[in-house]
Parts: structure tokens; C-alpha cells; sequence
């Protein structure tokens, strides 16, 4: 393989020595004996041997000197003196001792120093002074001569001269980059500039760090102003100068606030939550407002509450909702129905007490319609009362700018079913606020609540079920709860206030009143008109027999409804199904129970007065 390769490499020499020696036959034909003496010279090399190439490089040699001695003869007397240098460099450099040549090409040289010099005036008055350094450097290495160098010399002080003119002009334009670019090059040429140059830089660096800080105030101000675009915009155009700096937290905090905000006017609340993250995040956010909008703007479970609803004593069109048509009580009603039950929040404790001194028996059948945005409609359990306590709650996802409402519709579903109020409340209203209360019809007021939902499902509910009742006809559905099924109800409700139990009061009856209640629920509530034994068949009034109820009884013939008896029903005397107690002046009240085991043999069961 290596003779091979060695014999391929001769092989390729030859050839090229060939092509050599043709070129250079070719160019002694025509006279052109420089470009034969460069041809014969390549062959040469590869043939060192060869006698008879060597006669023609020596013949060419002597004929090339001959031919370009007489072309810078020539030239020299025409005063083409770039001729007549190149034509002298080259004898010079085939016979350096000829004397004759080193001097005409001195004579050329300097003529040719000095039209560079020139020229090199030239480019720097316009403002080239790249290229007319260039030039006063070729004129001097060309020509040692001392008028030269002393032209060099002046030629280079006006066109620094020029050059520092142009430095102080872009200064002037605060065009530093051009400056100092410019400097630069002078230095280059002539060291005493290095100086300037270095104090040119600081000035740079100074006035950018002037328009740094300008530029972030400028954002400081929109900053505090909220216009977040503004700020971003201006603390990008500090950084563009130099990166770094104390615009880079702020820049970050108010371009997270801009997409923030343009994400909230898009319903992009993805967007929007990943801006509000990225400023909450930049170490900027001192009064919490990206946080605060951060954790609006999530999307995340929130556990709505129903608590209450108080509804006025009459319907919309002015009839009572159920019960006996009784014209002594009407005026009543009516003058609580228009002055005793503000409306919405204004709603005070003194209008939910009056509301529970009406007769139930004059009561609405309540129940809440809930229409939930990605949920469906959900409905509670029907509570008889003009004001009932549902604590009814729902998981819905949402943050605080779902414009999404929700949508409730209050309504009688007992005798003579008919809507109470229609809402229409809009989620971001309700998660933003933790609560509302609202007013609509003969709702005088329906309270609700908003909290995070903590380790709650996302569909989870309380006090809500999926279908309402028939209103063609057919029952209202059963109270829920884990009593519902058990069919334990209150059927009896009888009480005397004996004559010695109000000593000193006006002459004549009293005007006994009960009510029965469990928990926060109001299960009976009836008053008689001025009698001191009363008696009263509850319709369709349940209750669990596993917590026990409360009973009251008043004597409201004072108008302010002074207690006489109040005592707690024990399960066990529910599921017995009688209860019976008094008190040492022989006021009494009995109840009775149906559903469970029934009435026991044993007789009533007595609790304490």
C-alpha cells in the first residue's frame, strides 16, 4: 500500500511539472517572461534535476529582470510611480545589489507615500477614518522617507482632529456607542487617546445609569397608579439599557399584574391566576393585592350555605299564605307585613322574632329552588314558617369573578303553591363578599354564605335533594333528615296559664301562646286569644326523635309576650309519644306524638317543670 501510494504522488508531481512547463514555453512565446519565470520556477521545484528545464528558468530569470527593469524605466519617466514601485520591488527582489533600481524605486516609493497620504487627508474629511488611517500607515511602511513621515505625521493630526470633532458631536447626541467606536480606532493610531477614551466610557456608563433610574421611576409612578402596562413598559426600557438592576422585581411584578388583568377582562382565569402568581412571586407584592388576586381568581371549591329565609306575612298579592281566614287576625298580620319586616340586610333581630309570634298555622310550606352553574337544580326540604333556617349547603368550583349566577327561586309548596321571590345572584358577588342578603317579593330577606371548601368532594351537599315536589297536585315531599322516614310527627299541642300564675296583671284571660322548636328550628308556633286553656292539631309538623325539643309558653295580653313555662323534651319522651309538665301555680302543657312505638300504656311521660 505505501508504494503505492508513494508511486500515485510521483505520478501527480510529474503531471504538475508538465503543466508547468507548458505554461511557462506558452508565455516565453509571447514574451511574457515574469509569468514564464513564475511557471518555470514551480517546475523546477518538483524536477531539481532536470537540466534541461533548469537552462529555461535561468534563460526566463535573466529576460523577466531585463524586461522589468526596463518597464520601471518606462514607468518612472511617464510618473506612473505605483508602476514604476512595483516593477523596481520586483527586480529588487530577484537582484537586491542592482543600485540603479534601489534608487528609482526610492523616487517611486516616496511619490507613491505621498499620494496616499494625500488621499488619506481625503477620506478623513469624510469622515472616513477608518480607511484614511489605513492609508497614512501604508504611506510610511512604503517609504521611510523624512518628508513622508513628517506629511504622515500631519495628515494623521487633521484627521484626528476631524475624528475628535465628530467624538464631541455624537457625545452631544448622547450617541455613545459612535464615540466611542471612534475612539477606538484613534487609539489604535495614537495612544494618547486612551485617555479620552476610558473617560468617555464613564461618562457613558454615568449617563446610562441617569436614564436607567428615569426610566424606573417612570414605572415607580405607574406603578403606584396601577397602570401595569405602563409600568412593565417602562422598567423593559430601563433594563434595555442594562440588564439587571432593581427594575428587574418590579418588571416582573407588573407585567404578572397586566397579564393578570388582561386575563380577567378575557375570562382567561388560567391566564389571569398565572400573572397574579408570577407578581406574587417577583417579592414586590408588599400589600398583598397580587395575592389577594390571586386567591380570587383560582378556580377552586367553595361551599355555598343557605342559612334563612324570612318571608312577609301575606303573599305577593296580599292573601295569607294558609290557615283559617280569621278577620281579627288579619289587621295584624298586614300591619307586620308593612311595617315590622324590613327588607334585605335592614331585616332586625325584632322582624325574625315577630315573624315567629304569627300563628304557623297562617304559615307558608318553604322551600329553596337552587339552579347551580355545572351542578343542576337542587331543592331543599319544605319548612313550614315565616321564617325558616335551612343551613342548606352545596360545593360549587368558582373563584371571584365568575359572572355566572345563581340562580333561587323561594316557594310556597303547600296550600295554594306560589314563588316568594326569584334570585338571581351573581357567583363573584357571593365568593367576593363571603355573604349576601337579598330581598325580593314577599322574601324580606334570604341569607347566604360563601367559604373555601375544605376537604369537601366537589359535588358534595347538605340539606339539599334532586327533585321537587309535584305542584299538580300531588304532597310535598317529607322533610329530610334521618327522622324523615321514621314518620315521627307532632299531633297534639294543649297548655293552661291558671290565674295564680300572673299575680298583679289586668283583670280578665290571658292570651296564651306556645311555640315548639328543635335546634334552630321552629316546628309549632300558635297563640289563643284570651282564654286560659288552649288546644291545637298540628298539620304535618315532624321532627327527630333522636334531639330533643324545646317548649315555651307566653302570655302576650301585656303585648310583649311574658314567658310562663319553659321546659325540654327528652327522646325518650318522644318515642313514647306524651309528654306532659307543669308548674307550682298550675300552669301546664301537654304534647303528643304519633309515628314510632305510639303512646305507651304506662302513661305520659313527665319532665321537669
Amino acid at each position: 500500500m505505501r508504494r503505492v501510494s508513494i508511486g500515485a504522488a510521483l505520478l501527480c508531481l510529474a503531471v504538475a511539472c508538465v503543466a508547468h512547463e507548458k505554461n511557462g514555453d506558452s508565455a516565453a512565446a509571447v514574451g511574457d517572461w515574469r509569468s514564464a519565470f513564475y511557471e518555470y520556477g514551480q517546475a523546477v521545484e518538483g524536477e531539481p534535476n532536470n537540466v534541461k528545464l533548469r537552462e529555461k528558468y535561468d534563460k526566463a530569470r535573466a529576460a523577466a529582470l531585463d524586461q522589468a527593469s526596463q518597464k520601471a524605466q518606462a514607468c518612472a519617466s511617464g510618473a506612473d510611480w505605483s508602476c514604476a514601485l512595483e516593477q523596481a520591488d520586483f527586480v529588487l527582489s530577484l537582484d537586491g545589489g542592482n543600485r540603479d533600481m534601489a534608487s528609482l524605486r526610492g523616487v517611486a516609493a516616496k511619490a507613491v507615500a505621498l499620494s496616499w497620504v494625500q488621499s488619506g487627508r481625503d477620506e478623513g474629511s469624510r469622515a472616513n477614518y477608518s480607511k484614511a488611517f489605513e492609508l497614512l500607515g501604508k504611506a510610511v511602511s512604503v517609504s521611510k522617507d523624512p518628508e513622508v513621515a513628517q506629511a504622515a505625521l500631519s495628515a494623521r493630526g487633521q484627521v484626528l482632529t476631524s475624528l475628535d470633532t465628530d467624538v464631541d458631536r455624537f457625545r452631544s447626541q448622547q450617541n455613545f456607542p459612535a464615540a466611542i467606536q471612534l475612539l477606538e480606532l484613534a487609539t489604535r493610531v495614537d495612544g494618547a487617546h486612551r485617555a479620552r477614551l476610558e473617560a468617555v466610557r464613564q461618562e457613558q456608563s454615568a449617563w446610562l445609569e441617569t436614564q436607567y433610574e428615569q426610566h424606573a421611576k417612570e414605572g415607580d409612578l405607574a406603578l403606584a397608579a396601577h397602570r401595569w402596562g405602563d409600568a412593565a413598559a417602562a422598567y423593559q426600557a430601563a433594563l434595555n439599557i442594562h440588564p439587571g438592576g432593581r427594575a428587574e422585581a418590579p418588571l416582573r411584578y407588573a407585567a404578572g399584574m397586566d397579564q393578570g388583568e388582561q386575563g380577567l377582562a378575557r375570562q382567561d382565569f388560567r391566564a389571569a391566576a398565572d400573572g397574579f402568581r408570577q407578581a406574587a412571586a417577583s417579592g414586590m407584592d408588599r400589600d398583598a393585592y397580587a395575592s389577594t388576586m390571586l386567591q380570587r381568581v383560582e378556580i377552586r371549591p367553595y361551599q355555598v350555605r343557605l342559612r334563612s329565609v324570612l318571608v312577609y306575612a301575606f303573599r305577593p298579592n296580599g292573601l295569607p299564605w294558609g290557615g283559617r281566614r280569621d278577620p281579627a287576625m288579619e289587621p295584624l298580620l298586614r300591619a307586620l307585613a308593612t311595617t315590622s319586616m324590613p327588607r334585605g340586610e335592614a331585616a332586625p333581630e325584632a322582624a325574625i322574632a315577630q315573624a315567629r309570634a304569627i300563628p304557623l298555622e297562617f304559615a307558608p310550606l318553604l322551600q329553596v329552588e337552587a339552579a347551580i352553574p355545572d351542578r343542576g337544580v337542587l331543592y331543599t326540604p319544605p319548612i313550614r314558617g315565616f321564617y325558616a333556617v335551612f343551613d342548606a349547603s352545596f360545593v360549587v368550583m368558582t373563584n371571584g369573578f365568575d359572572a355566572r349566577p345563581l340562580q333561587l327561586r323561594v316557594r310556597n309548596v303547600g296550600e295554594g303553591p306560589e314563588d316568594a321571590g326569584v334570585f338571581a345572584i351573581p357567583l363573584r358577588d357571593l365568593i367576593s363578599t363571603g355573604r349576601v342578603v337579598a330581598a325580593d317579593r314577599a322574601v324580606a330577606r334570604l341569607e347566604l354564605y360563601a367559604q373555601p371548601a375544605v376537604n369537601l368532594p366537589p359535588n358534595a351537599e347538605v340539606g339539599w335533594s334532586g327533585s321537587g315536589p309535584d305542584l299538580n297536585g300531588g304532597p310535598p315531599p317529607p322533610p329530610s333528615g334521618e327522622y324523615s322516614h321514621r314518620g315521627f310527627f307532632l299531633s297534639e299541642v294543649a297548655l293552661r296559664i291558671s290565674r295564680e300564675e300572673l299575680p298583679g296583671r289586668r283583670p280578665g284571660p290571658p292570651t296564651p301562646g306556645v311555640e315548639v322548636s328543635q335546634g334552630e328550628r321552629i316546628l309549632f308556633r300558635n297563640q289563643a286569644d284570651r282564654t286560659h286553656e288552649a288546644q291545637w292539631a298540628p298539620a304535618d309538623v315532624r321532627f327527630n326523635p333522636h334531639e330533643r325539643l324545646r317548649v315555651r309558653v307566653f302570655d302576650f295580653s301585656n303585648g310583649t309576650g311574658q314567658l310562663v313555662l319553659d321546659t325540654w323534651v327528652e327522646p325518650p319522651a318522644l318515642r313514647a309519644g306524651l309528654f306532659e309538665t307543669s308548674t307550682p301555680r298550675g300552669s301546664w302543657v301537654r304534647l303528643r306524638f304519633g309515628g314510632g312505638d305510639g303512646p305507651r300504656n304506662g302513661g305520659p311521660y313527665s319532665g321537669p317543670p
